[in-house]
Formats: C-alpha cells, sequence, structure tokens
C-alpha cells in the first residue's frame, strides 16, 4: 500500500555497520487473502499508520477477492564484535 525505500538494505547496513553481519535468510512465498485477510494484514504494517482508514479500506475494496501478495523477508543476522576483557 505504500512504497518501500530502494536504500533500505544500505541504511539498514550503515545503522548496524558497529556489528558483523553473520548471515541472511530469504523468505518468499504468495498468498491468497480475501478482503478481510487483506484488511488484517495491512493494519499490522506501516500502511495502518501512513493512510487514512476510509482511503485504506477503499483500496482494498477496490482490488479483487481473492488477491495474491507476495511475502518478501530478508532475515539479516547482526552481531556484536567481542570485546577484550578489561
Amino acid at each position: 500500500m505504500i512504497g518501500i525505500d530502494q536504500r533500505k538494505p544500505q541504511r539498514l547496513v550503515g545503522a548496524h555497520r558497529d556489528y558483523t553481519r553473520s548471515g541472511v535468510t530469504t523468505v518468499n512465498y504468495r498468498l491468497s487473502l480475501d478482503h478481510a485477510d487483506l484488511t488484517a494484514l495491512v493494519s499490522m504494517g506501516p500502511s495502518a499508520r501512513h493512510i487514512a482508514p476510509q482511503a485504506l479500506a477503499a483500496r482494498i475494496r477496490s482490488l479483487p477477492s481473492p488477491f495474491t501478495v507476495t511475502v518478501d523477508l530478508r532475515i539479516r543476522v547482526f552481531q556484536r564484535p567481542a570485546t577484550s576483557p578489561g
């Protein structure tokens, strides 16, 4: 419902520059959701805070039901560097 900043991966790496990245796991699959499920899903994310409830409901009503969405996650693991006892 809202765009994703294409620079987000770089911002995250920069925010965690003091940590060592130890892994990345990618999760990707599709879901077929009706309007009630779409409303519940969107209500849990940032769209619910950036789009007025009436506008959000109108956008969801304009979509076919069921509607296919793609879940696309990258789970990054960062570890704090070991410190010397001192």
